[in-house]
């Protein structure tokens, strides 16, 4: 009887060992939670920060008015210039979807790079001529909120602001048998495909 349970300790031993080796340590497993965090990290979307982050821009912006220095006609231009380099960026960043999305496709990285990079560049592009293509717009629907009788004193109030940015992407937890929503974390506003597939 005693060697029997000896023997059940041990095999008892023996599993218990394995399953720490196959999960990496010997450490209780964290919560899924603190699991789900670690892997989404900086990449987690919280409007509180982007709305300090927007209101910091603004302020930044309204000190060194860029748009002052462009005559009316050069302002409509640097809209129209800022939105079809914004279409671009789109057309770009479908086709980079389009490539990690296929199937046939064995190694999108390798597939996408001349794609990638182009994206990279008109984001960049986009992100720098951004803030100035806000404020033109938002100083136009000023002008017209004015001209239809919504300012006082010559000033709309309250101010017309606007941030233009990617909307943030959600990831879904569900179980892998069956759909169903089980917890949803926001991500990052503008998250590339290749990003998201790293982690």
């Amino acid at each position: 009887m005693f060697h029997r349970v000896q023997r059940l300790a041990d095999r008892l031993l023996f599993f218990v060992a394995i399953a720490f080796l196959l999960t990496g340590n010997a450490a209780p497993p964290a919560s899924f939670d603190a699991t789900v965090d670690r892997i989404v990290g900086a990449d987690r979307f919280e409007f509180v920060r982007w709305e300090i982050e927007a209101l910091a821009e603004k302020g930044a912006d309204a000190s060194v008015p860029l748009q002052d220095y462009l005559s009316d006609e050069q302002r409509a231009q640097f809209v129209v210039d800022y939105l079809a380099r914004t279409r671009q960026l789109f057309a770009v960043e479908r086709d980079v979807d389009r490539i990690y999305s296929d199937p046939k496709v064995t190694n999108p990285d390798a597939a996408s790079v001349d794609q990638r990079a182009k994206r990279d560049q008109l984001r960049a592009e986009v992100d720098q001529r951004r803030s100035t293509a806000e404020a033109i717009v938002e100083e136009q629907i000023s002008a017209v909120l004015a001209d239809a009788g919504f300012a006082v004193g010559g000033r709309v109030f309250p101010p017309v602001q606007a941030r233009v940015t990617p909307l943030p992407y959600i990831l879904i937890i569900s179980p892998r048998d069956r759909i169903e929503r089980e917890e949803g974390l926001d991500l990052s506003a503008g998250m590339t495909v290749d990003r998201a597939e790293a982690k």
